[in-house]
């Protein structure tokens, strides 16, 4: 008998909702952020506001990281 405990739950629903601020200091916001309730991946990436390319970075993480993912890739190897 094994030690381990395991726990199984179905989620027959599951919505989500993504809003980023520019907040109080930042002229612009540079945040993005993606949301694929389907296939289980939801992400908000921070444009590090004050670095050049901000909103472009956290752009192409929310649109290709998911990409990886789905393609099969582990969290690990798609961030690398």
């Amino acid at each position: 008998m094994s030690d381990k405990t395991h726990f199984n739950q179905s989620i027959s629903y599951l919505s989500a909702v993504g809003d980023t601020s520019v907040g109080q200091v930042r002229a612009r916001n540079e945040d993005s952020y993606s949301c694929d309730s389907a296939a289980g991946i939801w992400m908000v990436a921070d444009g590090v506001g004050g670095n050049a390319c901000g909103e472009i970075a956290s752009k192409l993480v929310c649109n290709k990281l998911p990409e990886l993912l789905l393609s099969g890739k582990s969290c690990r190897n798609a961030i690398e």
